[in-house]
Parts: C-alpha cells; structure tokens; sequence
C-alpha cells in the first residue's frame, strides 16, 4: 500500500504510444503467420521456390482472376446454405441504396483502388 503511489501514471500520449506499438506487433504476428501458411503450402503441394517468387511478383492477373472464381463459388456455397438469408440482406441493401461492390468482402479488388 505504501509503494501504490512510487509510479507515475503514464499520460495519455504514452498510451497512445503504447497501442499503437502494440497494434503493429499484432499485425508482424499477423503478417508473420499469413505467410508461414504461404510458405507451408508450397512446400505441401511441392512448389519450387522459382515458381512461388515468380507467381508472387509477377502474377497479379492469375491471383485477381483466381480469387474471382473462388469469390464466386463461396457467394453459390453461401446461397445454397442460406437461400433466404442472402435473398433478405440483397433486399435490405437496395432499399438502403448500397450495392454489392461496396458492401461485404471481396478478394478480387486490389487495395490501391479501395477508397
């Protein structure tokens, strides 16, 4: 009890400081383990390393229209699932004057075209 007061509380530009380094730790964890599932893949499926590097830095059109296609099939999985569902929330956009491009998640667009 005597030593409760020994510490100066941190201010709040500390604070501030503090989360900002501990969300960009979070995102390295992040990063850091989106590409160790990269890496295990290739190594599962046997891919060389020149393939991997090359589809990585020069396939931007194969990875747009692959996410397409699997986009696609998860919205079919995804009606078959809940028919009523997604029929419900297209409704419930449209009267809220959204459309679909700019509402949910899509893997096929790129990050620097998101506003």
């Amino acid at each position: 009890m005597p030593n409760d007061y020994l510490k100066k509380e941190p201010n709040k530009t500390e604070k501030m400081l503090y989360e900002v380094v501990m969300n960009q730790r979070q995102m390295e964890k992040g990063l850091w383990s989106t590409s160790t599932v990269v890496m295990a893949l290739a190594i599962l499926s046997k891919t060389k390393p020149d393939d991997l590097a090359k589809l990585m830095s020069n396939g931007d059109a194969q990875i747009k229209e692959f996410s397409e296609k699997v986009n696609e099939l998860i919205k079919k999985l995804e009606e078959a699932k809940h028919p009523t569902s997604h029929k419900a929330s297209a409704s419930a956009k449209a009267t809220a004057g959204i459309s679909s491009d700019e509402y949910g998640h899509d893997h096929s667009k790129n990050p620097q075209d998101i506003k």
